[in-house]
């Protein structure tokens, strides 16, 4: 069995692609698209390019499929920190931790990738968000700061998408 084998993508007839050329992929060529624990590190408009440039390189049946961390990796090691410290942070602030630090995040809520998808030109046919209880009860002693204090504690609260996205037939052109 070809699973059992596989050690590598290669061997599945995946192929991983980093750094990601887009201009190198033909048109209509993608069978499918993955991500996990990627798209939060880009910028937004990086990633709305993204998007807009790949929509065209997935064939009329193919698909994209996204697993995204929306908490503040910071509290992946500092145990102290809610999973959306980086929401109470100016966006001066942000700008600053994401220039100097490596990796930094974007800090869209699972609501904005959906937006952020259909903007570029994706149907949405799969979505779930997994919102943390902990961060729920969190919410009341943190201050977030604007845009987030506008949001509902369910969209805030929202630290893992899940996402399937295709292309809606007639609309495939760049």
């Amino acid at each position: 069995d070809v699973l059992t084998r596989a050690e590598t993508p290669k061997d599945l007839g995946l192929i991983y692609s980093v750094p990601f050329d887009i201009a190198a992929v033909p048109d209509a060529s993608l069978d499918l698209v993955m991500s996990r624990a990627c798209l939060e590190h880009i910028p937004v408009a990086d990633l709305e390019t993204l998007m807009a440039g790949l929509r065209p390189k997935l064939k009329p049946d193919g698909f994209m499929a996204h697993a995204i961390d929306n908490s503040d990796h910071f509290s992946h090691v500092d145990p102290t920190l809610s999973g959306v410290n980086f929401l109470t942070w100016s966006e001066a602030k942000h700008r600053r931790v994401w220039q100097f630090g490596r990796g930094g995040e974007n800090r869209l809520r699972h609501h904005e990738y959906a937006d952020l998808f259909r903007r570029a030109g994706y149907a949405v046919v799969g979505a779930e968000a997994l919102i943390h209880d902990e961060i729920l009860k969190d919410l009341p002693r943190l201050k977030v700061s604007p845009p987030y204090d506008r949001m509902t504690a369910e969209q805030i609260a929202a630290v893992t998408s899940w996402y399937v996205l295709n292309v809606p037939t007639g609309t495939r052109t760049g």
